[in-house]
């Protein structure tokens, strides 16, 4: 999951909600905090490429 710590949108406390959630169904998640707000960054991209390359 990525995520901003200034999301007005999606405040922290759903991304941590949601995170719980999919765990509880059994869910390997892994969350990719930035400090900005509802926009993707290039850094959120590295990192999911990098989340991809490991398991695929």
């Amino acid at each position: 999951i990525g995520a901003g710590t200034n999301d007005p949108i999606c405040p922290a406390s759903e991304t941590e909600e949601l995170s719980a959630l999919l765990e509880k169904a059994g869910a390997d998640v892994q969350v990719h905090w930035e400090s900005f707000g509802h926009q993707l960054t290039r850094t959120e991209i590295e990192a999911a490429e990098k989340w991809y390359r490991a398991k695929f």
